[in-house]
């Protein structure tokens, strides 16, 4: 992780490193790490539904079902595609 986030000093706005990054934490149960990354995607693309998916799981995760439930379903109005990973519970594979 150490690696990556050197990288990201100096590539500060590579989104598929920023999105590496989050999902490794949020793989990793660093729900309060990955937010701060999916965060981080969101702000140089508010329209990324899947990072706001991702938020919302992580959100969910860490308890707070209902911000969670809301993030993820405002994804889904984005992009309906992201529904189908909406029933897996440990996050969708691939995003």
């Amino acid at each position: 992780m150490k690696t990556l986030n050197s990288v990201l000093d100096k590539k500060p706005n590579n989104k598929e490193l920023i999105n590496n990054i989050a999902y490794a934490m949020y793989e990793t149960k660093r729900y309060d790490d990955a937010l701060t990354y999916y965060q981080r995607l969101l702000g140089l693309n508010p329209n990324d539904a899947s990072s706001l998916f991702m938020a919302g799981m992580a959100f969910e995760k860490k308890g707070d079902k209902d911000r969670g439930e809301k993030l993820c379903d405002k994804a889904i109005e984005m992009d309906p595609s992201l529904a189908k990973n909406r029933q897996k519970k440990d996050g969708p594979i691939g995003l």
